[in-house]
């Protein structure tokens, strides 16, 4: 029996892929599934519920997969699921923001629960500190850090020579630096005048597509809005990050196009409530500039659920709806 569902239902079945892994009845009627079909995959036990909250059972995973092969599909079940309250969260944002604006002329990539790499594996040691009350970035005077500088010059000359990339990763190696990473609730890469750059190939550390991309990150803010000390650390390693991208993996490329039109990098805390957005900037706004200081060109925001929620017709681009909801704490340029 579980293997003759309904081809709507298998559509509805490989929603739940590993980067949307938990979708409530109310997301799934928002992009068209129906409850019936939802009902009858609860009853067959290939999906679950816990509260408003659905995900894929491990016989759902098993269909999953025979169901994507025989579609040509390649995408992964997302079972087992760790913190499925957060993955739901992380797709009522990603349903949100695709609702809230067309991205005319271009190409919208949401990648939910995202490590992003850099360079290098502070281990244990501190990123930062607190200093006669002012904020110091700590990991700026890490010997790993000035040992990553030297190796990796954020300007270097041999960017388009073949190997290029490989050969500053095997001097990194040698020196024992190794890579690490932090995750991100959401990425949203927007690709601009997809037509003219598509054919442009991707440069050989580029793993996570960036290049020719406006980039967005979103971090789901707890309630009552995170700590100074949860703030820093995701600055710290935001300022590593995108250290190791301008160094090492898109070099003189990660900020510019290829026509020198800038590529930006922009920040969000992603609050419930309007009020809680609003209360947010207020707080961290005095601390904007110090925060954004080690990575600009680099903007910092908070933008709430509610803010979006309420969009009655999708702006053409992201630049007019951030315009209209977000509240900025940093627009200083580099």
């Amino acid at each position: 029996m579980k293997g003759e569902i309904l081809v709507d239902q298998e559509s509805l079945l490989l929603l739940f892929d590993r980067r949307h892994p938990c979708w409530s009845p109310d997301l799934l009627l928002s992009v068209g599934e129906s409850e019936e079909d939802l009902k009858t995959l609860l009853r067959l036990g290939l999906l679950e519920e816990e509260g408003s909250c659905c995900f894929l059972t491990e016989t759902g995973a098993s269909l999953f997969r025979e169901r994507a092969k025989g579609a040509f599909l390649e995408a992964d079940p997302g079972w087992p699921v760790v913190a499925p309250r957060l993955w739901l969260q992380r797709n009522r944002l990603e349903r949100h923001l695709d609702r809230a604006f067309l991205g005319k002329w271009g190409e919208k990539t949401f990648r939910a629960g995202t490590a992003l790499p850099y360079l290098p594996d502070m281990k244990d040691r501190p990123l930062w500190r607190i200093e006669n009350r002012r904020l110091h970035w700590a990991y700026r005077d890490d010997e790993a850090w000035l040992r990553f500088n030297r190796l990796c010059p954020p300007d270097p000359s041999d960017e388009d020579e073949p190997g290029a990339f490989r050969r500053r990763k095997t001097a990194l190696d040698r020196a024992g630096l190794t890579e690490a990473s932090f995750t991100v609730d959401l990425l949203l890469l927007h690709r601009y005048d997809l037509a003219l750059y598509q054919h442009l190939p991707r440069p050989e550390g580029d793993d996570l597509e960036l290049f020719q991309t406006d980039r967005f990150l979103f971090r789901l803010a707890p309630e009552g809005g995170p700590s100074l000390e949860e703030v820093a650390d995701d600055m710290a390693r935001l300022h590593l990050f995108l250290g190791s991208q301008r160094a090492l993996f898109l070099p003189r490329r990660f900020d510019r196009d290829s026509d020198g039109f800038d590529d930006v990098t922009w920040w969000f805390w992603i609050t419930e409530r309007e009020e809680e957005a609003t209360s947010l900037a207020e707080r961290l706004g005095p601390l904007g500039s110090e925060l954004a200081a080690p990575s600009l060109p680099l903007e910092l925001w908070t933008l709430s659920l509610e803010a979006l929620a309420a969009v009655q017709s999708p702006d053409e681009y992201h630049w007019d709806l951030f315009a209209r909801t977000a509240h900025g704490l940093s627009r200083a340029g580099g």
